[in-house]
């Protein structure tokens, strides 16, 4: 942890030589780490979740928050403000080489209070780098069995079968021709009427219709 009376030297007052690259490299530091990760960063250095939200946001940043990620997250203090491009990580040096660019001077055996960082960590481009590794890792591997659909046999057309309705047979009248003369007159007329319906529905009784005919003329 860095020595509180460098910290309370510290003015509130923004440090960011580019805030693009400030606003850029606090964003992919945090999207690296594990929700634990910044619980304990919030826990062990006191710093708040509102002043990263806004880093993040604008990309202005003070010295003391800037000092504070660097030292817990193994980074160049300059790195996160843009002066440099390269992070080299945390270390006393890097720290008073930052100080100073930005008008801080101290005695040198304030700096030898500093300590090592919580716990030692890969630099930021590292850890985002094997964070997106990772994700695409665990996208293309999928455990999920493949769903095969199997469709379903259609059921062939049942063809009804055509009922052809077969020609009515027409009931024969036999008729004594012979003696057609001898037959009432009535009668003659109901055996002529009812072949005469019959006719329409039967080759026979039309046959027959014809013979009458031929009888009653002759």
């Amino acid at each position: 942890m860095i020595d509180a009376a460098i910290l309370e030297m510290l003015k509130r007052k923004a440090v960011s030589t580019d805030k693009e690259k400030t606003k850029e490299r606090i964003e992919a530091l945090w999207k690296s780490l594990k929700s634990s990760e910044k619980k304990a960063f919030y826990t062990e250095t006191g710093e708040h979740e509102n002043n990263i939200i806004r880093f993040r946001k604008e990309g202005a940043i003070t010295p003391k928050p800037a000092l504070l990620i660097a030292n817990y997250f193994n980074i160049d203090p300059s790195y996160i403000t843009g002066d440099v491009d390269e992070n080299a990580g945390w270390s006393d040096e890097a720290m008073i080489v930052f100080l100073e660019s930005k008008g801080y001077t101290m005695p040198v055996q304030e700096v030898k209070k500093t300590k090592r960082p919580y716990k030692k960590r890969k630099p930021v481009e590292e850890a985002v780098a094997e964070t997106i590794v990772e994700e695409a890792v665990e996208a293309d591997i999928d455990d999920t069995p493949p769903i095969i659909e199997v469709a379903e046999p259609v059921p062939a057309p049942i063809e009804e079968p055509v009922i052809v309705a077969a020609e009515p047979e027409a009931p024969t009248i036999e008729i004594p021709f012979d003696n057609a003369a001898d037959m009432p007159i009535d009668e003659m007329l109901a055996v002529i009427t009812t072949q005469y319906t019959l006719a329409k529905y039967s080759a026979v009784a039309k046959n027959k219709l014809a013979r009458i005919a031929e009888v009653l003329i002759s």
